[in-house]
């Protein structure tokens, strides 16, 4: 399954180090926001979390930063479950350890999504 064809997906995250792909996966499957917008709202209530959570172990640990851009970036219907999940996993990793991709991720987040980032880094700090 490909989603190299999907309208609505990210572009590369071009510029990863250490051997990270731009694209996440060769399907570029977590690029695609259009399918992290149905694992996300498919997500409305806890009983479907565990489930969800097994299906971005993969991205969790193999691109993660691929992932959290992407998260980013599926629309605001309000902040779901999945995507605080990934959230308080990921953002705590770089902003906290001196990460290669750091800078980069931190920038695309950014510019894909500031109220987001802000919200975060506000539940983060307090």
């Amino acid at each position: 399954l490909s989603f190299i064809g999907t309208e609505n997906r990210l572009l590369p995250v071009e510029g990863l180090m250490g051997g990270r792909l731009p694209t996440g996966t060769p399907n570029q499957a977590w690029l695609s926001v259009d399918l992290l917008q149905v694992l996300c709202y498919h997500v409305v209530d806890s009983t479907n979390l565990p489930t969800l959570r097994e299906m971005v172990e993969y991205p969790l640990k193999h691109c993660p930063e691929v992932l959290l851009l992407t998260m980013a970036a599926v629309p605001p219907m309000e902040f779901t479950l999945l995507q605080r999940e990934v959230f308080s996993i990921l953002l705590p990793v770089y902003l906290t350890n001196n990460q290669i991709n750091t800078p980069l991720v931190l920038h695309r987040l950014w510019v894909v999504n500031r109220s987001l980032v802000l919200e975060m880094l506000v539940e983060y700090f307090l």
